[in-house]
């Protein structure tokens, strides 16, 4: 058996552990327990750290946001990614702002890739389609808002950081595994 296969496979394991305590941690955001989404997300880390980028969004996903401003978003992140226009932050965070050592040097793998990372156009017309269901959400659904604020917030994270490919590959998914509790709600 190749050793590689093996490390492929426990990374993904151990992404996939993150993954489950992030959609426990989702509760949390319901109740507005940053305490409880914390600690959650801590553990998560513990499996992945990259999971860690999550404790920054906590502010930003429980608000309500006007329809407008989603589709401003929407419309931009259509733009850049359509154009594979890339907006280097990922290489800016590289070059200016002190990371622990261990974070510098998987970063400054990655960036040695020269691969770009653009959303797809079924991942386009999804946040489309979770927009386009905001204000309806917002009056019967309201639970449910975060989760496509979460959405919406990874997909101008990975349209931000798609000058590194590998960087925005990974990380999105941390945003948008709630697809597959999205997609129901909205066939419903």
């Amino acid at each position: 058996i190749c050793t590689i296969f093996i490390l492929y496979d426990f990374i993904a394991i151990r992404q996939g552990i993150a993954f489950s305590f992030i959609l426990l941690s989702y509760y949390s955001i319901v109740e507005r327990n940053f305490k409880k989404y914390f600690f959650m997300i801590f553990i998560a880390s513990l499996f992945h750290f990259s999971a860690i980028i999550l404790l920054l969004i906590y502010p930003i996903v429980i608000r309500q946001y006007r329809t407008i401003f989603l589709y401003l978003a929407l419309s931009i992140i259509f733009c850049l990614n359509f154009f594979q226009i890339q907006i280097g932050l990922a290489t800016l965070i590289l070059e200016n702002i002190s990371l622990p050592a261990f974070t510098l040097e998987k970063l400054n793998a990655y960036s040695i890739a020269e691969d770009t990372s653009f959303l797809s156009i079924k991942q386009l017309f999804i946040g489309d389609l979770f927009v386009s269901m905001y204000n309806y959400l917002k009056d019967f659904k309201p639970h449910i808002l975060p989760m496509v604020n979460i959405y919406i917030l990874g997909m101008i994270l990975a349209t931000l950081l798609s000058d590194i490919g590998q960087v925005s590959y990974r990380l999105r998914w941390y945003f948008f595994i709630y697809e597959i509790v999205l997609i129901p709600i909205f066939l419903n």
